[in-house]
């Protein structure tokens, strides 16, 4: 039996932090190109297509007397992995629709992104 969380907020913070810390491993393993590629569409679709049909599947239950019976054991680690990422593609999105992407991935400022000079920081 896991153990209660002290509070509300210490629990999304430590789901935030393990959140967190994929993002940047993966980013570290992949490197910002791929969702540059991608784009928002993109990664949405992977978002949308992938990581949401894998949490449908895995949430599939019993329909018993017109409710919606989850079967035992439905909150499996793959279904916290694909809901982690799904966090993180959000996060992904959000950065990409505040044009943060490429300058935070990569630490160079927006404007040297914007004028190609490796003189500005």
């Amino acid at each position: 039996m896991s153990q209660v969380p002290p509070s509300f907020g210490q629990y999304f913070e430590d789901l935030f932090k393990e959140a967190h810390a994929i993002m940047v491993q993966r980013q570290e393993s992949y490197g910002p190109v791929n969702v540059e590629n991608l784009g928002p569409v993109g990664v949405f679709s992977r978002m949308a297509m992938d990581k949401v049909g894998r949490i449908a599947n895995s949430m599939n239950g019993r329909i018993v007397g017109g409710k919606l019976i989850m079967d035992p054991g439905w909150y499996t680690p793959e279904l916290h992995d694909a809901l982690v990422d799904t966090m993180n593609y959000a996060a992904i999105l959000i950065a990409l629709g505040q044009n943060k992407w490429s300058e935070v991935s990569r630490g160079i400022s927006s404007h040297t992104l914007a004028c190609g000079c490796n003189q500005c920081t």
